[in-house]
């Protein structure tokens, strides 16, 4: 066989890209409901700790301890946020309630909310960064992750019976 003779002809190439694309739009995302339980866990223990520590968080932030009651509100503010992103996204995942505005709103906000973030409280620590800074704004990387691949399988949600079984892709 000639090197430059291709292995495959355009249109057996073209015939199995179109399989494969229908079958993968067509497919049900197993994967889904355990990125959603991962993703509600964990908006849920973020809203229980700034719900919860807003003063200490607020101390532990701020060099400006005139500042302390003011970014305490606020965190404990953002705390009851999350509550209810983490409620809405339930609700809207188990009725098939707008998912996809849901998503999108939720990736939106948590951009920003992550770019405030970064620019504003991380900044403080930026002379004496520890490891738990470092795991913070890598989880928060990771849930930003994990919304956008859920807002970008929108369409292959499982099953309404099969939502909330987390290990789906172990079942089928």
């Amino acid at each position: 066989m000639k090197e430059s003779e291709p292995l495959i002809s355009a249109e057996e190439l073209e015939a199995l890209n179109a399989e494969w694309i229908t079958n993968n739009r067509d497919s049900v995302d197993k994967f889904y409901p355990i990125r959603i339980f991962t993703l509600v866990a964990v908006l849920f223990l973020y809203a229980i700790i700034l719900i919860a520590n807003p003063d200490y968080l607020a101390f532990k932030i701020t060099a400006n301890h005139l500042d302390t009651n003011k970014i305490a509100s606020f965190l404990h503010f953002r705390g009851w946020m999350l509550l209810i992103a983490a409620i809405t996204v339930l609700h809207s995942y188990s009725d098939n309630w707008n998912i996809k505005n849901v998503f999108a709103a939720l990736f939106v906000v948590e951009l920003v909310n992550i770019a405030s973030d970064l620019f504003n409280i991380f900044m403080v620590y930026k002379s004496n960064v520890d490891s738990s800074i470092i795991l913070i704004i890598a989880a928060r990387i990771v849930i930003l992750y994990l919304t956008w691949r859920s807002l970008a399988n929108e369409q292959r949600l499982p099953h309404k019976e099969d939502r909330f079984k987390i290990f789906l892709a172990a079942y089928k």
